[in-house]
């Protein structure tokens, strides 16, 4: 019965939980953007449901945008910050003009929209910030440094917020999936991944996972096994899953290469 913003809506897994909101909000707000993907999401549900912001996040304009549409709807009780990028590319092939992409995407462009929507929030009874984050935001991995320097920096925003926001009616509360089968993943990355027998949910599923997560009382949700383990060694025993990395980087060398030709 909740009026929710999603971002990144138009592909992917945000698409996919925007479908699933649509079914029990009041209301869904869907960014994303590609406007023709996002007239195919707001087609597939009853009309009305589904309001459409064509715009890329990290634009002041299309944040602007954003917040006169939440007024005018003035019951926005859920924002879901899941608009990201990513990239495998060994960080010293990385240009500068990849590196600021990725931390403004991933992690200033939601900063400043949910900084934007807090005095909205606020005036609810109830209200909640959901940050879609990534397992390689709790756990370093090689070829994806500056994507994990920005996840983890979502990750520690949600955690900071939400003791920041403790005391008022807002929740703040971070979901980060495991390796997903979307086009954010490079050839080169689903090989390696494959190469390393790693699984990969399906967007549904991951979807799936989330609502199930939005209907809990929890803070947090980190993706399936065996990501699960590995993020909680990587936290006790760091050094074990260095080790890990490390015996790989031969492979990961390689699929790094075939990644740049």
């Amino acid at each position: 019965g909740a009026s929710v913003l999603i971002t990144g809506a138009s592909k992917g897994i945000g698409r996919s939980i925007a479908l699933r909101l649509a079914r029990v909000a009041k209301g869904v707000i869907a960014v994303g953007r590609d406007e023709r993907d996002l007239v195919s999401l707001a087609s597939e549900v009853p009309a009305g449901i589904v309001t459409t912001i064509a715009g890329d996040i990290c634009d002041p304009a299309t944040r602007n945008r954003i917040l006169n549409q939440v007024c005018e709807v003035r019951d926005l009780q859920v924002v879901i910050n899941n608009a990201g990028t990513s990239l495998f590319r060994s960080f010293a092939d990385q240009t500068e003009r990849d590196i600021r992409n990725l931390i403004e995407v991933n992690l200033i462009a939601p900063m400043l929209l949910t900084q934007a929507l807090i005095p909205v929030l606020a005036a609810q009874p109830r209200a909640q910030v959901v940050q879609v984050g990534s397992t390689y935001g709790r756990l370093g991995h090689t070829g994806y440094t500056t994507y994990c320097a920005s996840k983890a920096g979502r990750c520690l925003f949600s955690e900071a917020l939400e003791r920041e926001l403790a005391d008022t009616s807002i929740r703040v509360r971070m979901f980060s999936p495991r390796g997903t089968r979307t086009a954010i993943n490079s050839s080169a990355a689903v090989a390696l991944m494959q190469s390393m027998g790693q699984e990969f949910d399906s967007v549904d599923d991951v979807a799936d996972q989330f609502m199930h997560f939005l209907a809990s009382n929890r803070t947090d949700r980190q993706g399936g096994r065996p990501d699960r383990f590995f993020v909680w060694l990587n936290q006790s025993l760091p050094g074990v899953v260095r080790h890990s990395l490390v015996s790989r980087l031969p492979k990961i060398r390689h699929y790094l290469q075939e990644g740049i030709h």
